[in-house]
């Protein structure tokens, strides 16, 4: 134990030595390797051949003027022109707009023709942003691309022009459409004797209809007459009183249709006059017209009969139903049998403004209904 101590302590001031030797001789590098038998062995070199690798890799240069003539030539083969280049006109800069992706398009309009003629016709850009055809919208000519649907809708099809603003604003992908196949479409209509007017009003209601292909459109006016047994007059008269019906989900029709017929039993006659008379019930979410029709038919007591006769009360809001039939009641007026006398009109009933239904309906002063309403 004593000599291993004797050892260390003599090897001390020979590794400080080294390292004195190391420090001064800087041309010298300290490698450990390992001889023959596999013993670490420490030798200095004066150039390791890693050293120089990584010394010779320092010095490499880069020719900045080449890079950058490399650049502008793909650049050119890219875009036509180097964006380094000098313009001659200014007004070049502006020839061929590439739009960046914003939140809204008020950016463009003093630059776009097209947009600020939107706006003149009243299409709503804000309307516009919150779907997919706002950067779609500003890319297209105006005179070449917008100009020959406008004189289609407003010359051909009847649409009046201060409509197609708002036309325009729930329907842009119309610009997406082929005009051939606009006019065969409209020619659809006209085969299955629709009328001018009633294209018009077709139209104007549903600026999506124009969107289907005439296969479709066919067989969805199929489906509405061999589903309620309708007649050519019928299809054309439900088409033009409700056209977003047509284009609807045929789905959510046929569950709505099985929640009529089966749920609320009704009779096929009477399911039929229900669609004609108030078509827009098939748009309605099917807990919310049980809601509905559970009210009118257990509270109010009114009868299948009755309510398809007047149907119209199951599309106005509930809490304005309960509130009109409570006051009635409280009134002594809740009479809705037209044979008695004070009969009440279900259809009037929901329709107007609380100062007409107290005025007209119910025969009592607006404040006393006013009153009523807030004790509710």
């Amino acid at each position: 134990m004593q000599s291993i101590k004797h050892l260390m302590h003599l090897s001390r001031p020979i590794g400080q030595y080294l390292w004195r030797q190391i420090a001064v001789e800087t041309r010298y590098r300290c490698m450990c390797t390992k001889d023959a038998i596999g013993k670490p062995r420490i030798s200095f070199v004066e150039s390791p051949p890693a050293l120089d690798k990584v010394k010779v890799r320092h010095e490499l240069q880069i020719d900045w003027d080449k890079e950058m003539e490399l650049i502008e030539e793909e650049e050119e083969r890219e875009h036509g022109r180097s964006v380094l280049a000098p313009v001659d006109d200014e007004s070049k800069i502006y020839a061929e707009p590439v739009l960046r992706p914003t939140f809204n398009l008020a950016a463009y309009v003093q630059k776009s023709e097209t947009l600020q003629q939107l706006m003149k016709l009243g299409v709503n850009l804000d309307r516009l942003d919150q779907t997919n055809a706002g950067k779609f919208i500003a890319n297209l000519n105006f005179k070449l691309d917008v100009e020959p649907y406008i004189l289609l809708l407003t010359k051909d099809i009847g649409v009046p022009i201060e409509k197609i603003g708002k036309f325009l604003t729930k329907n842009p992908n119309i610009l997406k459409e082929s005009l051939d196949d606009i006019l065969v479409r409209i020619n659809y209509l006209q085969l299955k004797r629709f009328t001018q007017d009633q294209i018009t009003t077709i139209i104007s209601r549903n600026p999506f209809w124009l969107n289907y292909s005439t296969h479709e459109i066919d067989e969805r006016l199929g489906f509405f007459q061999k589903d309620f047994q309708l007649t050519g007059d019928e299809v054309r008269l439900l088409t033009v009183t409700y056209p977003r019906l047509i284009t609807s989900s045929l789905r959510v029709i046929k569950d709505m249709s099985f929640t009529v017929r089966e749920e609320c039993c009704f009779e096929p006659d009477q399911v039929k006059e229900i669609l004609l008379k108030c078509p827009k019930l098939w748009m309605m979410h099917r807990l919310d017209f049980m809601q509905h029709y559970d009210f009118v038919s257990h509270h109010m007591k009114i009868d299948n009969t009755h309510i398809a006769k007047d149907p119209y009360i199951l599309a106005s809001r509930l809490f304005r139903t309960k509130e009109r039939h409570g006051f009635l009641k409280k009134i002594g007026r809740a009479q809705y049998n037209p044979k008695l006398e004070l009969y009440v009109s279900l259809n009037e009933m929901c329709k107007g403004t609380d100062e007409e239904f107290a005025t007209n309906i119910a025969k009592r002063p607006y404040e006393e209904y006013d009153r009523y309403l807030r004790t509710l």
